[in-house]
């Protein structure tokens, strides 16, 4: 049994950490954050660029020196490869496809370091494979990396797969229960990325519980971001629904980069001045 005044030193470095915490790299959204830790969860409809943000938060903290282990259900290791291309060198998915071989190489040539600490699983893998890839991970680079599910639904079912279960939901509780597990293992230092597709009847507006399958979504998330992503202006709407450690219910704005302003976007979201809400 310990007393609440021993250690304030210690509660102060703890406070500290805290503020700091991984980012998003959008400042609105660090802002009110106050960093990321722990489990931070993207819910939005299809289409609503939840793996488009994952990928960026990914991204931003593999520039900074982070490794990352991508565990990708929804793309596929190309589309992923070829997303983080398209992120990195902010060129759209259609210049990606048919610029000649030197240009993507010249252009990749400049992001070598960050794509060294990128690692992707699109396979199903059990428990245990993810412990040690991110204990194999932390040892080569010397950090914890930054672990993302994309999404968590259809991790689930690549767990029933591999189980030959049929229950979908007792399948996504354990996988949450597995991430809170991971979470606490790692006292709060890894950081813990997952998408979360969202119920039908929650597609519009921002909601704690729209998470598809089960409640515990929100319930075992630090962060919970919601997202609207608007096709026409190519905005999208990132509304914070939960926050264990900083603000609740705000909104930031971004929009997707264009090559030209004929062009179609990258997978990459530009900060425009005037356009955090």
């Amino acid at each position: 049994m310990k007393c609440l005044n021993d250690d304030i030193e210690g509660f102060l470095e703890f406070r500290k950490s805290r503020l700091i915490g991984q980012q998003t790299g959008i400042k609105g959204l660090d802002n009110g954050l106050l960093g990321i830790t722990g489990i931070t969860g993207i819910q939005g409809h299809p289409g609503s660029c939840k793996s488009t943000l994952a990928l960026q938060i990914a991204a931003y903290n593999a520039a900074k020196g982070s490794p990352v282990f991508f565990y990708d259900r929804e793309n596929g290791f190309k589309r992923l490869q070829a997303r983080l291309y398209c992120h990195l060198t902010k060129t759209s998915w259609t210049d990606m496809l048919v610029s000649p071989t030197e240009e993507i190489m010249q252009g990749l040539s400049e992001h070598k370091e960050v794509l060294k600490l990128f690692y992707s699983e699109v396979k199903p893998i059990d428990r245990a494979t993810i412990r040690q890839n991110i204990e194999n991970l932390k040892a080569r680079h010397g950090v914890l990396p930054i672990f993302v599910v994309d999404s968590i639904q259809a991790a689930a079912r690549a767990t029933m797969m591999l189980a030959g279960a049929q229950d979908e939901k007792a399948a996504l509780e354990m996988w949450l229960e597995f991430l809170d597990q991971l979470k606490l293992d790692y006292q709060n230092k890894l950081l813990i990325v997952i998408t979360s597709e969202k119920t039908k009847d929650k597609f519009s507006g921002s909601s704690l519980s729209a998470g598809k399958g089960t409640a515990s979504i929100a319930y075992k998330s630090e962060i919970l971001l919601d997202l609207d992503y608007n096709e026409k202006s190519n905005s999208l709407n990132i509304t914070c629904v939960k926050a264990r450690d900083g603000i609740t219910n705000f909104s930031v704005s971004v929009f997707k980069h264009l090559t030209s302003p004929d062009n179609e976007a990258s997978f990459c979201f530009n900060l425009v001045e005037g356009g955090f809400g």
